[in-house]
Order: structure tokens, then sequence, then C-alpha cells
């Protein structure tokens, strides 16, 4: 069997998402300095996205409004790079990427930060949050 998942692409000064499936249950993104990554449910779909958060053009207006919207069923966010690991001139290591799992009925979801080096080997990773996937969760 051939492992699938969904990589949704930074986008800045948006929400840039894609909808999973029963075949592509799994979401990864990547480039987190501050971003959130997160999920929803709405009009019967399960969506996964990358929310830009930047001093300018920072979309968590956006993404509240939507968390909060009549149409969004349930929902999860949390910060990737609430892991970061400071090199030695403090300076937050680059190469942080969310991963939002879910089980084959998506009432259950995990969520990972994972941290690598220049050259893609796994430094850090760490469960952020493992549970029910019900109402509004903001990690």
């Amino acid at each position: 069997m051939t492992y699938c998942f969904t990589y949704i692409p930074y986008y800045p000064n948006n929400i840039n998402y894609a909808v999973l499936d029963a075949r592509m249950r799994d979401a990864i993104s990547s480039r987190f300095t501050g971003c959130l990554m997160v999920a929803w449910e709405e009009a019967g779909q399960i969506k996964a996205g990358h929310v830009h958060k930047a001093k300018v053009h920072d979309c968590g207006n956006l993404w509240i409004s939507k968390r909060d919207s009549p149409s969004t069923v349930r929902s999860f966010s949390f910060k990737p790079s609430n892991v970061h690991i400071a090199n030695t001139d403090g300076v937050l290591v680059p190469n942080c990427y969310g991963f939002i799992t879910f089980n084959d009925t998506f009432d259950i979801l995990a969520a990972y930060s994972v941290v690598t080096d220049c050259n893609n080997i796994v430094t850090m990773k760490e469960l952020m949050f493992k549970g029910a996937f019900t109402g509004k969760i903001e990690i």
C-alpha cells in the first residue's frame, strides 16, 4: 500500500488549504515561523490549511471568521513553530513542518511539529495534540 498525504504550500497573505478525503487523510505544510496549521469541517468536507501570520497582512482574523462561521462544524489549530529551537546566534531554525493526520472516519486527529536541519534530517519531532476532533480546538 502506498502512503498518501496532501502537501499544503505556504502562501503569503492568505489561508491556503486543501480538501482531504478517505485516500488522503493526512496533511503537511512547511515554512512555519509563526503561522498556524489548521483543520476544519465545512459543508461536509474536511479541510486542512496554512494560515499566514505576519505583522503585515496577518490572516489571523480571516481564520477566526472562518473558525467561528456558522458553516464550520468543528475546527483545530496549532502553531508548529512553538517547538522551534534557536541556533547559537539566537535565530530560529527555519525548517519547521506541521503534520495533521486523521483516522479513517475523521473523528480523531493527531498534530505534530517537526524541525529538520539544513539537510532535511529530522532534529526534533513533537506530538502537539492527539484526540477527538470535536468542537473548536486551539493549541
